[in-house]
């Protein structure tokens, strides 16, 4: 497993939050998204930030969209707990629990994809793409991006669902 910059992920798999809510058209067709979700590390690779030793996601469905709550062992030790919550339009989202971007938009072009936008500051930050598995037991986040101190990255993380 390749490591550089820890945080960015945190938020980056948070993308499916946004994803899983029966408030919109959009929301409804991310229903796959909505259960209990742990990390494969084993099967992540990441580059140019720390890789995360393990990791836990929540996502249910809330009034106008979905909510993310997810915890993140880095490769230090120390566990971020991340929060967002909001519809999959392209609209703005606030991120709390991470340094590395501070709002997110999210667009979904099919029922099984996300693909969300990071900024940090306004400016953006990184792209992820999330795909969900066609038997909805697993999903992948693939994204690239700038850390704060300007380095880039690449990250793509395995989950795999283990409650509805």
């Amino acid at each position: 497993m390749k490591t550089g910059k820890m945080g960015l992920w945190v938020a980056l798999i948070g993308t499916l939050c946004l994803a899983a809510s029966g408030a919109s058209a959009a929301s409804k067709s991310m229903s796959g998204f909505v259960g209990h979700w742990e990390l494969d590390a084993a099967q992540s690779t990441f580059t140019g930030r720390p890789a995360y030793k393990s990791a836990k996601l929540v996502i249910t469905g809330v009034k106008g969209g979905s909510k993310l709550s997810g915890d993140y062992v880095g490769a230090d030790g120390k566990t971020t707990h991340v929060e967002y919550a909001g519809p999959a339009d392209g609209s703005d989202v606030a991120v709390t629990g991470t340094p590395f971007f501070d709002t997110v938009t999210m667009l979904m072009p099919d029922s099984h994809t996300l693909i969300r936008t990071e900024r940090r500051a306004g400016k953006v930050v990184g792209v992820t793409t999330v795909t969900l598995a066609k038997n909805g037991k697993s999903f992948t986040a693939s994204g690239r991006g700038t850390m704060p101190d300007g380095h880039q990255y690449t990250a793509t993380t395995y989950w795999k669902r283990v409650k509805k």
